[in-house]
């Protein structure tokens, strides 16, 4: 500030001096006119500063007073807290000297105390643990070990929605049952073979007998064979069934009608050719389409063909009749295996064709509520002769294993085995839990 006065100063002399000379228009006059006027307003901003510091100045002051004010007023409320915690301390140390003193005289009190008790009779232990009592400990983890596998299996049976024997499609159905069929391991689907004495041959020449009560005198008989979906045996029934009447001397043949998943052709595994779609379409002649099975004699198999995009249209045309008609004249028993009736309408369509139905229903796989279905195509009479079998059947729980399986392997001699049936080939063995129970 004291600059910017001593400018001002020497600048005014400065104009006065040269005004004596010449007038207030000279250029230099002018020019410290300006100076003049510059130096001005920077004094004045100076002041303007200097006043805006003493009042920032004046109100921390003004602050700091009404915060110390405020520490006076506090005090008399301070004083009184620390008068109270005061009290509090004087208090605890009556109370502590006076438990002090009282721990003392009990301690004192106590020591100068006789015991008045005495030993009436001395203790005895035993060599052997009071607890835990093994008895007890193996009653009830027998307990448990009978009622746990039982709760699991009831859950078990209870949750379960497949066909577990006769007695479940008896409840459902008065549709007849035509027989059993065993479970099978081999890999091959022709189990029925000439000199064959397996069980699930047995079983299905029983099936064959049980069938001559539904055809009557019918010598030349159309049999349709069905599922309610796929994966219940549909396909190694009709095999099989084609093979035990061929081995009874009559020719038989088996057609593929499964045209959408056709399995008997690569069941056998016979090299495909010209089938059914072929002949439909005018494609080939009939002679062109019988396939000769190797292992039985008198058995044959009519391929599907090549898989039509329309196989539910391809069934209606009348060239299927004509196929039908043929085969009857030239095969003492025709078999039609057909698509599940489920899922498809195709075992429908050709069951004007057909004299009897068998109906697969395989034991674990088919849920109890296709059992409905079977009843209904029976009781509208929807198929020709319907007749269930129940296929992959245990055979300590079906009807024939049950006495079979009891008693098949007893004999005198008459053969190596010494029994009805062939012995199956020994199982691999089992999972640790298998070979326990066995032992």
């Amino acid at each position: 500030m004291a600059v910017l006065i001593e400018n001002y100063n020497r600048l005014q002399l400065e104009r006065e001096s040269n005004l004596k000379t010449t007038t207030e228009k000279n250029p230099l006059v002018i020019r410290i006119n300006a100076a003049l006027d510059k130096v001005r307003q920077d004094m004045l901003q100076a002041l303007r500063n200097v006043r805006t510091s003493y009042e920032i100045t004046k109100s921390a002051l003004t602050n700091r007073g009404g915060g110390l004010k405020g520490q006076l007023k506090s005090l008399p409320g301070k004083s009184m807290q620390q008068l109270n915690i005061q009290r509090r301390q004087k208090i605890l140390e009556d109370l502590y000297s006076f438990l002090l003193q009282k721990k003392l005289e009990i301690s004192i009190s106590s020591a100068s105390t006789i015991s008045n008790s005495k030993v009436v009779e001395p203790a005895y232990g035993s060599s052997l643990p009071i607890k835990p009592s093994h008895s007890s400990l193996y009653l009830t983890y027998m307990l448990i070990g009978l009622i746990i596998p039982i709760a699991i299996i009831a859950v078990i049976e209870i949750m379960s929605d497949k066909v577990k024997g006769r007695a479940d499609i008896e409840k459902a159905t008065a549709t007849p049952i035509l027989g059993e069929i065993g479970h099978s391991d081999d890999t091959k689907t022709l189990v029925v073979t000439q000199n064959s004495r397996r069980f699930i041959t047995e079983q299905f020449r029983i099936i064959r007998t049980n069938l001559q009560y539904i055809l009557g005198k019918n010598d030349n008989p159309i049999i349709l064979v069905t599922s309610s979906f796929s994966g219940e045996g549909k396909s190694f029934v009709s095999t099989n069934m084609g093979a035990v009447m061929a081995l009874a001397g009559k020719k038989t043949v088996v057609m593929e009608f499964d045209i959408r998943k056709p399995k008997i052709v690569s069941g056998l595994d016979l090299k495909r050719k010209m089938g059914i779609t072929n002949y439909i379409i005018g494609a080939a002649r009939f002679e062109d389409l019988l396939v000769k099975v190797d292992e039985v004699d008198n058995f044959y198999v009519i391929p599907c063909g090549p898989i039509p995009p329309n196989p539910a249209e391809l069934l209606l045309n009348p060239r299927l009749k004509e196929l039908i008609l043929m085969a009857k004249q030239e095969f003492e028993v025709v078999i039609l295996d057909t698509a599940p009736v489920g899922l498809v309408s195709d075992a429908i369509n050709l069951s004007q064709f057909a004299d009897c139905t068998l109906y697969i229903v395989r034991r674990g796989h088919t849920p109890k509520s296709m059992i409905s279905l079977v009843n209904d195509l029976y009781v509208n009479k929807k198929l020709p002769s319907v007749s269930i079998l129940l296929n992959d059947v245990k055979q300590e729980g079906s009807y024939y294993g049950g006495y079979y399986g009891s008693y098949g392997y007893y004999g005198y001699g008459y053969n190596k085995g010494g029994g009805y049936f062939e012995r199956e080939g020994k199982k691999k063995a089992g999972g640790l839990f298998s070979r326990w129970f066995k032992r």
